[in-house]
């Protein structure tokens, strides 16, 4: 029996799995960083434009933005008070001042081609679904690997542990 020839093929298995893992490891971290990539993508230009709406009349009705509170009766300014109402907010400010203008200068650099709602939860789904199946078959390598080698195999800090904790079954399934 040559050892040798045993310790070889024994390392060249090992380092075919290990390659294996790798490509696993990274298929799923590039699948996490496309889902990243469409949670932060922005929003089409209706969603947006119904987002700065909503906040310009929020913040116009909840402040009852007026200036005859930061007049005297004898018809004096008082600069002070009107930089206290507005000195924590100045997006109120702005709301108060000229909203259609707010609004305008908030849509001008908006990106044309963001994503609805619907096309970033369709996305989403989807990649989530790669990413189980990918966890999955990175788990079943792992075990397969502790199973020959009688060695534990740290797993990702970021496992999905319902991966972690299903039987064998589930996971070829």
């Amino acid at each position: 029996m040559n050892v040798n020839k045993s310790i070889s093929k024994l390392r060249a298995a090992l380092d075919g799995t290990r390659r294996d893992l790798d490509e696993i490891r990274d298929r799923i971290a590039d699948l996490q960083a496309q889902r990243t990539a469409i949670q932060n993508a922005p929003v089409d230009r209706k969603t947006m434009e119904q987002r700065i709406n909503y906040e310009i009349n929020r913040v116009t009705a909840v402040k009852n933005l007026t200036f005859r509170e930061i007049s005297a009766v004898d018809g004096r300014f008082y600069a002070s008070e009107f930089n206290k109402r507005f000195d924590k907010d100045p997006f109120a400010l702005f709301a108060a001042l000229d909203p259609e203008g707010l609004k305008a200068a908030l849509l001008e650099h908006l990106p044309a081609d963001g994503l609805t709602a619907e096309e970033s939860q369709a996305k989403i789904i989807k990649l989530d679904a790669e990413i189980l199946a990918a966890e999955m078959a990175e788990e079943l390598t792992l075990r397969e690997i502790e199973a020959g080698t009688g060695a534990a195999i740290p797993r990702r800090a970021d496992a999905d542990p319902r991966v972690l904790l299903a039987p064998d079954a589930e996971l070829q399934a």
